[in-house]
């Protein structure tokens, strides 16, 4: 939890800094003209760190540290029978977590669709949005810890709360992308409207 903590720090700061920012009667907006290259390159970079992270937290407890099970010839059963060895998979904490990850990550790859429209539109990245994907991203990456930690009462309240906040998040998400991607039917007409012969019937398009 707290490798996944720092690695969606530097996201959450950048995108507290720019709201103050805007708060405070500044910009609270950077334009970052980055190549798709370099791009790529950091978001697959941070990408494979939170994975390996999230695999390391799903793997089973007894598996995570094998200098006591190597070492000792009671080792491996000591862990395999020790409280929270395991994945209680069926635990309504688990399946909560493992809820708000989807919905938190499905957050971000809307937010990360975005981004990307707007640096095929525009040429520039949005340092604002690029900051609250990541923080969303981080977010799901920090709830897979989570599902597989054995946390207390007040935690397991939290994680049921974050069930329908994480719905919200993504149906408004969701519908300002719907709203901001225009798609061949919605595309304003240019010019005036003017009946054109088709192309096998010989004639021409310019009279």
């Amino acid at each position: 939890m707290f490798a996944a903590t720092l690695i969606g720090l530097p996201a959450g700061l950048i995108f507290l800094w720019l709201r103050f920012e805007a708060m405070w009667g500044g910009q609270g907006e950077r334009w970052v003209a980055a190549s798709p290259d370099r791009a790529v390159l950091g978001a697959g970079a941070l990408a494979i760190v939170a994975g390996l992270v999230g695999g390391w937290g799903l793997r089973p407890a007894r598996s995570r540290l094998l200098g006591p099970v190597l070492c000792t010839s009671a080792g491996l059963v000591a862990r395999a029978t020790a409280p929270g060895a395991g994945i209680d998979f069926a635990s309504v904490t688990f399946l909560a977590n493992m809820f708000v990850t989807v919905t938190y990550g499905m957050v971000g790859w809307y937010l990360a669709d975005r981004q990307v429209r707007r640096y095929l539109t525009n040429g520039v990245w949005s340092l604002s949005g690029a900051a609250l994907t990541g923080v969303f991203f981080t977010c799901a990456q920090m709830h897979v810890i989570d599902a597989t930690t054995r946390g207390n009462d007040l935690m397991l309240v939290f994680d049921l709360i974050g069930i329908p906040a994480s719905v919200y998040f993504l149906w408004v998400v969701k519908q300002v992308h719907n709203d901001s991607v225009m798609d061949w039917n919605r595309r304003p007409l240019v010019g005036a409207a003017a009946a054109r012969p088709s192309p096998w019937s010989g004639e021409s398009a310019y009279r």
